[in-house]
């Protein structure tokens, strides 16, 4: 799930700025995944995420991420990427670059345990660098080592349609983005989580300085996101 970014920096458009999806034609799905929301709260009430908070989400130019607005969130050896409309998430990836089994085992746990019983099962055993199917749903582990990796381990669930669903194009990904070195004047996700202190050099695992990032605050209605 994780790709090369967009460099090209671009000028914060108006807020309050609407875009119709692109995507509309494309295989329509439910997702099982949870919204947000609920996924960043569950995440600080754990040790290891207490301190989350929102760092930039990089445009995404090439793979399957391409062009999939998300939000982002981080805490100490953790990354958190939420894909998609937030109330009805396209996929989410965990990842950290500690080497220790033990967190990574709380990793995979975390998200299993964001999943019906059905769709965590394949994650029971899933080898790294593996990625599997079951009922629209495709769970994924991505090694340190691998192209994608950005050398950290990154646990992933996401709809292969929702992805596809998700994508906005060329024209909207100015309208919902902002030069990553842009002064951050938009309304954050979450005001209780706040953003990192660092947040226009926070260093992303799989993004290098500059570039672009996705609207701090966003929303899809009837098809379209809409920035806060």
């Amino acid at each position: 799930m994780r790709t090369t970014v967009l460099l090209t920096a671009a000028a914060l458009l108006s807020f309050g700025c609407a875009t119709s999806s692109s995507s509309q034609g494309s295989p329509s799905f439910d997702s099982r995944l949870p919204n947000m929301g609920d996924i960043v709260k569950a995440a600080r009430a754990q040790s290891w995420g207490a301190e989350l908070k929102q760092i930039p989400a990089v445009v995404v130019e090439v793979g399957s991420l391409s062009s999939v607005p998300y939000m982002s969130f981080g805490a100490t050896d953790l990354e958190i990427n939420v894909y998609g409309d937030p109330a009805e998430p396209a996929g989410i990836e965990i990842g950290t670059k500690s080497e220790s089994p033990e967190v990574r085992a709380q990793l995979r746990a975390f998200l299993a345990g964001l999943l019906s019983e059905a769709d965590r099962k394949p994650l029971d055993g899933l080898a790294d660098g593996a990625e599997v199917t079951n009922d629209g749903l495709a769970l994924e582990i991505t090694p340190p080592t691998a192209v994608d990796g950005f050398g950290a381990w990154w646990v992933t669930a996401f709809h292969p349609a929702g992805v596809q669903s998700a994508k906005v194009s060329v024209g909207e990904v100015e309208q919902l983005s902002q030069a990553a070195g842009d002064p951050l004047t938009a309304p954050l996700a979450f005001s209780d989580v706040g953003f990192h202190p660092a947040f226009s050099k926070y260093p992303r695992y799989k993004a290098p300085a500059g570039g672009k990032i996705w609207a701090t605050s966003y929303y899809k209605q009837d098809g379209v996101y809409r920035r806060r």
